[in-house]
């Protein structure tokens, strides 16, 4: 079952990796108000965690640990660099709850 932004697992589970840990970060599926920030678009086709809502419209972001983060945000940093269209960036990530 889903539970709301700011739920039980919400705040103990990263949405990325699935890891039981206190998610610091919040990470964006759509662009935000400033241009230069990063946004992960896959994250909307992400499976969330057990007991974490699907990424949506009126809340396009998720939170996630340091580690996930870091990885995906120095990703994001590499294909701006290189200007990598984003239809044509792929990022690595690790699920550590078995999910797909």
């Amino acid at each position: 079952m889903e539970q709301p932004l700011g739920g039980w697992a919400e705040d103990r589970i990263c949405y990325v990796c699935g890891s039981s840990c206190a998610p610091t970060h919040t990470l964006r599926s759509t662009p935000g108000p400033r241009p230069d920030d990063p946004y992960f678009p896959f994250l909307e086709g992400h499976e969330p965690p057990l007991g974490c809502r699907r990424i949506n419209d009126p809340l396009p972001y998720v939170r996630a640990c340091y580690l996930c983060y870091t990885l995906l945000t120095q990703q994001w940093d590499r294909y701006q660099k290189d200007s990598t269209p984003h239809n044509r960036r792929l990022y690595w990530l690790k699920r550590v709850d078995n999910g797909p």
